[in-house]
């Protein structure tokens, strides 16, 4: 398959639409799932929002059918395509139930290793050797993770809990997997609209059946909030961003690479964690920042090294002397 190249311009946009729209995202998952004034079961949300995004793309063909595709389904390709679909669900249930628990440092905090689980599971699942400055890197990010929860934990009069780191190492896990794999699922479908159509049914019929099995759809159609209009409003504004997420995600990875979304993940967490001091009152303190920033810094590194090692060699042609031309 032969790599597409792409200009600087469109990854710089590709970029910066992930990071408005995931930054957007997590404070309005954050309002409702943490919020005093609402309480909605998270995994339910999260099926509010698939199935909002199929709706979504299916509309916007009409509108735009030269650039969002016309709505298919195989079940051949949706059976090659359900592996992927299952990291989804992993990635974004306990991307919520970790909001749900923990504020906005604590869970960027948490998440902070995808960068190190993406290394890891390169070389488990592609035997890729690793580097000794790349285990370099991921040791201090694996520092600064370890700093900045110990900072949480010790912060007085902060409702810590360690349920939430649980969640967010798990949300890492899946978002390492999910990225290292979406750009192989590629290659069974056309384009990005394409895959996500398929993920988002698929992911939807799953996490139906586990919230029917677990009664988190139940507790969340016997929840006063169905019928307010502004919590509606709000679930249809937090499902609009959660498509666009979506859309973001698939066209980074696809301009840039895995290793790039999950670097941008990682700064536009940098952001988040400043910014939910702002927003939602969170507590700040010295060795949690510390900590997130040590994080940043083996994340960047981490980039740099990648980068500079998977670089492309260029060859120089010596000239031909002109005894040697026929």
């Amino acid at each position: 398959m032969t790599e597409k190249h792409y200009s600087t311009s469109i990854i710089a946009s590709a970029v910066a639409f992930y990071f408005v729209i995931s930054l957007s995202t997590v404070f309005a998952n954050k309002y409702i799932l943490s919020s005093k004034e609402y309480t909605f079961p998270a995994m339910t949300m999260t099926l509010v929002q698939l199935v909002f995004a199929i709706i979504l793309q299916a509309a916007s063909h009409p509108i735009l059918p030269n650039f969002i595709p016309a709505p298919e389904f195989n079940m051949d390709r949706a059976k090659q395509i359900a592996p992927l679909s299952i990291l989804f669900i992993g990635m974004l249930v306990f991307n919520n139930l970790c909001l749900q628990v923990a504020d906005v440092l604590l869970y960027q905090i948490a998440r902070s290793l995808s960068i190190c689980f993406t290394a890891l599971f390169i070389y488990v699942l592609h035997k890729q050797t690793t580097s000794l400055n790349i285990l370099y890197c991921c040791g201090v990010v694996l520092i600064g993770y370890i700093i900045g929860v110990l900072g949480k934990a010790g912060l007085d009069g902060m409702d810590f809990t360690w349920l939430g780191v649980i969640y967010g190492l798990l949300s890492s896990a899946f978002v390492a997997l999910y990225g290292i794999f979406v750009k192989s699922k590629m290659q069974l479908v056309s384009n990005q609209w394409v895959l996500m159509l398929y993920n988002n049914i698929i992911s939807s019929v799953l996490l139906f059946i586990i919230c029917l099995v677990t009664g988190d759809l139940s507790e969340a159609l016997s929840s006063p909030h169905i019928t307010d209009t502004r919590f509606i409003f709000i679930l249809i504004v937090s499902s609009v961003l959660g498509y666009l997420i979506n859309v973001a995600t698939f066209l980074q990875i696809n301009v840039t690479s895995s290793l790039t979304h999950t670097i941008s993940g990682t700064c536009k967490a940098c952001v988040q964690s400043l910014l939910g001091a702002v927003v939602f009152g969170d507590k700040l303190d010295s060795v949690s920042v510390v900590g997130t920033f040590i994080s940043i810094f083996g994340s960047m590194a981490y980039t740099i090294v990648k980068g500079r090692e998977t670089a492309p060699k260029v060859e120089s042609t010596p000239q031909q002397s002109p005894e040697n031309k026929v």
